[in-house]
């Protein structure tokens, strides 16, 4: 992945004002995004579909599935996908619950443009560098 090159972010939310706000961070970062989805199973179906490099999920998901059963599904099903929960819910408490990190990085609501982008463009250098220390990233990307 060259410098400026653009990650295909996909959104799991179901505010469609803050689906909205992701939206318009991520473009106005260089980003494409590749699907939107309401609740984990849109976003099953969309995952399939456009194979995402970031996927922002929502917590706190309507349905049967919430964000935190979606993010581990993520994990085992596409272990190349950077995934980003996002909470309004207190972050620090969430890490408290312990176990395994169901999420490469964690957005809290309310969300700050600046923070979203350096975590995009933090991403970004990873996925241009990963390659280079270990060949075998640059099949699962």
């Amino acid at each position: 992945m060259e410098r400026g090159e653009s990650l295909r972010v996909a959104i799991v939310e179901d505010d469609a004002i803050m689906t909205f706000l992701l939206r318009e961070i991520c473009a106005a970062a260089g980003h494409t995004g590749v699907g939107e989805a309401a609740c984990a199973a849109g976003a099953r179906r969309m995952f399939a579909e456009c194979r995402p490099d970031v996927a922002f999920v929502d917590h706190a998901l309507e349905g049967v599935e919430d964000g935190t059963q979606l993010l581990r599904a993520i994990g085992r099903d596409y272990p190349g996908m950077t995934t980003m929960l996002v909470t309004g819910y207190d972050i620090a408490r969430l890490a408290a619950l312990g176990g395994d990190p169901i999420a490469d990085r964690l957005v809290q609501k309310p969300v700050r443009p600046r923070q979203l982008i350096a975590l995009l463009d933090e991403v970004r250098e990873q996925r241009r560098v990963a390659p280079a220390i270990n060949p075998a990233l640059a099949r699962a990307a």
